[in-house]
């Protein structure tokens, strides 16, 4: 039974590869077959240099070509030369076509594959989405995928160019001397196995490094951009206390992983010294007896050095192409899931008229949101819907976005953060993003005015990584609805006055940080004293100084959100009433 398991989860890898490859079949069969030719053309050249050795150095005339016996050494040099010039060519040659082919074909497979996630996710049930975390989907489709653009364009043509160096370096070796090449070949599975078991053990400890990696960078990214906030409620010396423990962990792994590399060196150095060392002791002592020519000597001597990096390196491309496996069964995963069936999103172009529910009923996680539900939005309409992160506000705004596609317009108030290209990185991060002078209210105020008189808008698009506006825009056009989602919208007049109807989603203070820990913790892959952290130094002041206080503008207040029921039902009703 395992073992049928074994074989169909390897169909279902092979299939996966096999058919993003397609596109970059070509690429690659020019790129790996000049890197084998390269290696080939590598024996040929310390063939030359043995020929040029033995015959016009050292005037031996055994093996000599006919066209060559009687010609003077001064003319074997020179055939040796050009024939050296050649293959230096022709290696050159290969190694260009290889270098400008494995690229191409890389990217080729590796769009292939994005495409093909990308467009099964769009396919994919609000279920689906609800019980994955975003940040685990975005690791798959951006690190997994990387892993198996290593494997294909880099590991699996390694793998092939040191097979096909070993087997042509073998065949040169024994049709040369078998004594030498049987010392020279019992190190390979030595060397590849210490190498093996090396790379498996120690990818534990890069694991551990990525991990600490990765909350170091967090704790500083956190610290920085909360710092005035820190420094108002006096956690300086906290924050370093923490940022040490993991800086000192973070050092503490790469310092044993120092260690661990020096000594793997150290004692691969010397199973090859000793490799080379046994070739030119046993070499000269066949030298001397007259067994094999000084040109086989060097021959032997020059293909083992050839030899001693590619064995080395193998062990590490087996214990990595592990890796592989477990990234492409995470991508399998995805593009496994059962898309969502029904219907496409109607198009945008020519829609008019009101948004209408009719009995429509909604759940999703087993729980129940909406229960044969009547009501109808005037087109134009906008509704604001305010609520703090982890309130449940996503549940109407998503519900709405998702059925009805491109007929509802969803605005957001982070998109309009502040331009600051004139402000030097350093002091961006430092700034409050959860006040309300971080955003360009009256760029927002004047987009909401054109959507309602149906002229379309350039939504600016908010590059988080630079803690600035982007030069790329959203071309946004005029929709039935418009649907305003922010934390600040109703502690602006000038919004306030734009909105037909003004919702707050309100639910319990512990609530929200349950949610919200869940949220950092399970999709950005936040540690928990961060999360922490964050929410008592700024989410939770920001929320007192400004969120609470504008509830007094709300229409309707939902306590607990979506999953509210009862309160779901008034809305309707006031909706209605309102509305019609």
């Amino acid at each position: 039974m395992e073992g049928k398991q074994k074989r169909e989860s390897f169909r279902k890898k092979a299939g996966l590869l096999a058919h993003h490859l397609r596109p970059a079949a070509s690429a690659f069969a020019l790129g790996i077959g000049a890197s084998l030719a390269a290696t080939l053309l590598r024996t040929l050249f310390t063939q030359i240099i043995r020929f040029t050795v033995d015959h016009a150095l050292l005037g031996e005339t055994d093996g000599l070509p006919a066209f060559l016996l009687d010609a003077p050494a001064g003319r074997i040099l020179v055939w040796c030369a050009a024939a050296a010039a050649t293959v230096a060519l022709l290696e050159f040659g290969a190694g260009f076509v290889q270098d400008s082919n494995l690229p191409k074909g890389s990217e080729r497979f590796v769009k292939s594959l994005r495409d093909a996630l990308y467009g099964h996710i769009q396919r994919l049930p609000y279920s689906w989405h609800v019980q994955n975390p975003t940040g685990d989907i975005i690791q798959r489709c951006t690190s997994d995928v990387e892993v198996v653009r290593n494997f294909i364009a880099e590991q699996m043509v390694e793998l092939l160019s040191t097979t096909f160096l070993i087997a042509v370096y073998m065949i040169a070796m024994f049709a040369m001397n078998v004594k030498i090449s049987l010392f020279v070949f019992a190190f390979i599975p030595v060397i590849v196995g210490y190498s093996l078991v090396f790379y498996k053990r120690i990818s534990k400890g890069y694991q551990k490094a990525d991990e600490a990696e990765g909350e170091l960078s967090s704790a500083v990214q956190e610290n920085i951009t909360g710092v005035r906030v820190v420094r108002a409620f006096g956690r300086e010396r906290d924050e370093l206390e923490k940022f040490q423990r993991k800086n000192n962990n973070y050092a503490n792994i790469w310092m044993k992983l120092g260690d661990m590399m020096t000594v793997f060196w150290s004692l691969g150095d010397v199973m090859s010294m000793a490799q080379v060392f046994g070739v030119i002791a046993i070499g000269v002592q066949l030298c001397v007896k007259g067994e094999i020519t000084l040109g086989t000597y060097l021959a032997f001597v020059s293909y083992t050095r050839q030899l001693t990096w590619p064995v080395r390196a193998l062990g590490r491309t087996l214990s990595e192409m592990s890796k592989a496996g477990v990234s492409i069964d995470r991508l399998l995963y995805i593009l496994g899931a059962e898309p969502e069936k029904g219907p496409e999103a109607p198009a945008a172009a020519n829609l008019s008229g009101d948004i209408r529910f009719e009995h429509v009923s909604f759940a999703y996680a087993q729980k129940k949101v909406l229960d044969d539900v009547s009501f109808t939005v005037k087109g134009g309409s906008t509704l604001g819907i305010l609520g703090e992160t982890g309130s449940g506000k996503s549940t109407i705004t998503k519900y709405l976005s998702d059925k009805f596609g491109d007929s509802v317009t969803v605005l957001r108030h982070d998109d309009y953060y502040k331009e600051q290209h004139s402000m030097p990185f350093a002091e961006r991060v430092k700034q409050n993003y959860d006040c309300p002078d971080a955003y360009d209210t009256e760029l927002l105020a004047k987009h909401l005015r054109a959507l309602r008189n149906g002229e379309p808008i350039d939504c600016p698009v908010y590059d988080y990584k630079e803690y600035d506006r982007s030069d790329k825009v959203r071309r946004i056009y005029p929709t039935k609805c418009l649907l305003l989602d922010g934390i600040l919208i109703l502690a602006e007049p000038k919004l306030r006055e734009l909105m037909d109807l003004k919702l707050f989603v309100d639910t319990d203070a512990d609530i929200r940080i349950l949610r919200r820990i869940r949220r950092d913790v399970n999709e950005r892959r936040r540690t928990l004293d961060s999360v922490i952290d964050q929410y008592l130094l700024t989410v939770k002041p920001m929320h007192e100084a400004y969120v609470e206080p504008s509830k007094k503008f709300a229409d309707i207040i939902i306590p607990e959100g979506g999953h509210n029921l009862v309160a779901m039902e008034m809305v309707v009703n006031f909706m209605k009433n309102r509305i019609l």
